[in-house]
């Protein structure tokens, strides 16, 4: 009799710990969500006619009609978002985030989303720029808070680093002439070069960082392995492969 008993707990058990992705999918979905990011970050995430698009914003869209989650844009500065993690006043972040060992000692990453490095942007006409090593010196425009101010400070201590909160402000700074170079995430400077740039910068140069961004949250939050599960799936269905392709074009 005892036995049975053991059995039926251990099954119910069991049964409530299978339910609990669910569980915590379930209520996530009775509330509207906060969903963090920067805009200014072409293509990831900017405004067109008064509405954010890019690809984060479609992958977001993507997750949250995989998951049935309701979620709203909270928009503030690069340099913010992973302390707004940190006191819960946001439930996640997408913002071309990089991965890093420091950020994830103080919130949660869903696994890698997008492969990216850095590239160097100059004025079109500016020739004395071929290398990151032709940098030292220079006044050379980051955005706060990213991994193109860790490894400037580091490969290239001696450049001038103008800082900003924006990245707009970033090629800005280059066009008056108030830096000679750009460092920032490659697909954005591509994007920029290829875009409003074009036939005024030119990429000079890219840095492989290894990089890869993810989707952040508190630490210990439960939509960390329900995002990762749409992920793959996303990818698993095509999904993934044609926002991709919509930004970057046809994966090769």
């Amino acid at each position: 009799m005892l036995k049975n008993k053991i059995k039926k707990l251990c099954l119910i058990g069991g049964l409530m710990m299978s339910l609990l992705p669910f569980t915590h999918t379930a209520q996530a979905a009775d509330k509207e969500l906060i969903v963090a990011t920067n805009l200014g970050f072409v293509p990831f995430e900017f405004t067109e006619k008064g509405k954010y698009v890019g690809f984060d914003v479609d992958l977001i869209d993507a997750i949250a009609q995989k998951l049935g989650l309701k979620y709203k844009w909270r928009t503030m500065e690069f340099g913010g978002l992973v302390s707004a993690l940190q006191t819960n006043n946001v439930d996640m972040v997408i913002a071309g985030m990089t991965i890093t060992p420091e950020r994830q000692a103080v919130v949660d990453f869903s696994d890698p989303y997008y492969q990216a490095g850095l590239a160097v942007l100059t004025r079109l006409k500016d020739e004395h720029i071929k290398t990151t090593a032709d940098l030292a010196g220079k006044p050379v425009a980051v955005q706060t808070g990213t991994v193109a101010v860790e490894y400037m400070k580091k490969e290239v201590p001696t450049a001038k680093l103008n800082y900003f909160p924006e990245v707009n402000n970033l090629y800005l700074d280059l066009l008056t002439g108030r830096s000679d170079a750009v460092v920032h995430d490659s697909p954005n400077v591509q994007y920029y070069a290829a875009t409003a740039g074009k036939g005024k910068t030119r990429v000079t140069g890219f840095i492989d960082t290894n990089e890869s961004y993810g989707i952040a949250f508190p630490k210990g939050s439960p939509l960390v392995a329900e995002v990762n599960k749409a992920l793959k799936e996303l990818k698993e269905d095509g999904t993934y492969d044609k926002i991709y392709s919509k930004w970057f074009g046809k994966i090769e």
